[in-house]
């Protein structure tokens, strides 16, 4: 009987303490806004993607155009998931030209070639850089 009676209590207790805890904000009423309302900032940019031109100079160590250099363009560190996303070969003046398409939310691309490796923020559209072969 008494350990009945105890059971009621709890059941009470624990009753009135779940019963009591409601949310009043449900009451209110929404906004009522379309996306036509939204207040964009006028630099945010609604793209997910972006084209980067890439304008790479290779040279001999004396400045002398470079031909057939091979760069090999990742999105990432090899050792963190990053992938090839881009191979191509300088050309008779030692430019190698290409367009890429990255995420937007990758800041960095890693350029290697057989001399150098190396990590290059994106602050724009084209990336310029001169590669120096050892010889």
């Amino acid at each position: 009987m008494k350990s009945t009676f105890i059971q009621i209590i709890i059941l009470v207790l624990f009753s009135t303490f779940f019963l009591s805890c409601t949310n009043n904000d449900l009451d209110k009423a929404l906004p009522n806004e379309t996306v036509e309302d939204l207040v964009v900032e006028p630099e945010f940019k609604f793209n997910t993607s972006e084209d980067i031109n890439l304008k790479f100079n290779a040279v001999r160590n004396g400045g002398s155009p470079l031909a057939g250099m091979k760069f090999t363009v990742w999105n990432g560190e090899e050792t963190k998931g990053g992938e090839i996303v881009f191979q191509g070969i300088s050309d008779e003046n030692g430019i190698f030209e290409a367009k890429l398409n990255l995420p937007t939310y990758k800041n960095k691309i890693i350029v290697k070639t057989v001399f150098e490796e190396k990590q290059i923020e994106i602050n724009s559209n084209l990336i310029e850089q001169i590669f120096v072969a050892p010889f």
